[in-house]
């Protein structure tokens, strides 16, 4: 129902193997990495499937989906990671959950 691009600050990490990833990002972040996030603010517009979708995502490439832009702070206040998230609207809505 969502696809996603995530960018996480280099300098909390060099590499990030697959194998240490669970359903959790955030999870990853504080038990691997000591990073927190306390801040998230997002932007959601009108935006169009990247080329590097997969098939199983639904709407094909180039076609017009809701896209949230989403910038996200660290404990201490530094901006730490940056997604992107497209997703379809007739099978999924957008709900924002940080605690």
């Amino acid at each position: 129902a969502a696809i996603e691009e995530i960018w996480l600050d280099g300098s909390f990490t060099d590499t990030v193997a697959a194998d240490d990833l669970s359903e959790s990002l955030y999870l990853y972040y504080r038990t691997r990495l000591g990073l927190w996030i306390a801040k998230a603010e997002d932007h959601i517009d009108l935006g169009f499937v990247p080329d590097w979708s997969p098939d199983a995502f639904g709407p094909k490439s180039g076609a017009p989906v809701p896209h949230v832009l989403r910038v996200s702070s660290s404990h201490e206040g530094v901006t730490a990671e940056v997604s992107h998230t497209w997703y379809d609207p007739s099978v999924a809505r957008y709900v924002n959950r940080l605690r």
